[in-house]
């Protein structure tokens, strides 16, 4: 039977997060993973393991906010993250992708994660993989990186349930951007999960008057369970003949 273990963490600092996620990575019998963050609880400045802060951050603001900056293991993009972020990370191997045919390239695992929150999304036309980010229409939700190692490979994603203008503020123009970009500031380029999840008559059981930290929590948690639903909806299409399962842990002290 194959198995993917899903562990579920909450408020756990990136920065540990990432140590976790790498060490899997680099374990060759560790299996496949679905690991989901709910927020981490403090602010910080996350890095592809390329980048160079003092071309992709304002470094001065951003000290004086107390912002810690981390180079993270895999490619891709800077991001500002908080406690209104939602983590999620794919681990697996070469022989787990052959079973719907995906090849270990990072332009065929992303297509194949597209699958999976299509699953996720599914009712929200606008939604779509564009270049290398999650979208609703023009407007990023989620920035992805990867890394492939030794037959395996991490596919890991940061939703923006919610966000600070003020910690967007401290990202420069990058060098290098999406063509659809086409050279928007940040405010015009990304935009808030909640917005859309709150709006368009869909409705979630948020609390009267709750902090937009509790409202991103509530968002969070229904994205979990739609994201490990839609990997098994994933798996129920594998082209194989054994059986599959999800086994979930819960790290929420």
């Amino acid at each position: 039977m194959v198995f993917v273990r899903c562990l579920r963490l909450f408020r756990r600092p990136i920065l540990e997060q990432l140590q976790l996620e790498e060490a899997i990575l680099r374990n060759p019998h560790a299996g496949c993973w679905l690991i989901t963050n709910i927020g981490t609880p403090s602010p910080a400045i996350v890095m592809g393991m390329s980048g160079k802060p003092e071309r992709l951050i304002n470094v001065d603001a951003a000290r004086k906010n107390g912002m810690d900056i981390i180079k993270r293991y895999s490619g891709g993009g800077t991001v500002v993250v908080d406690d209104t972020t939602l983590f999620t990370s794919v681990i697996g191997d070469e022989s787990w992708l052959r079973q719907w045919g995906v090849p270990l390239y990072p332009k065929d695992i992303m297509r194949w994660t597209e699958r999976l929150y299509k699953h996720v999304f599914r009712e929200y036309d606008s939604f779509s993989l564009r270049e290398n980010d999650y979208v609703f229409g023009e407007y990023k939700i989620g920035g992805n990186a990867q890394c492939i190692t030794r037959g395996r490979f991490v596919h890991h994603t940061s939703f923006l349930i919610d966000y600070k203008d003020a910690n967007m503020d401290l990202l420069k123009m990058p060098d290098k951007a999406p063509d659809y970009r086409t050279n928007r500031s940040h405010h015009s380029f990304v935009c808030r999960l909640k917005d859309h999840m709150l709006s368009e008559g869909h409705t979630l059981p948020v609390p009267p008057h709750a902090t937009s930290t509790q409202v991103a929590d509530v968002i969070s948690h229904h994205l979990v369970e739609r994201i490990e639903g839609g990997m098994m909806t994933l798996m129920a299409e594998a082209n194989t003949a054994q059986p599959a399962g999800l086994v979930v842990a819960k790290d929420e002290d």
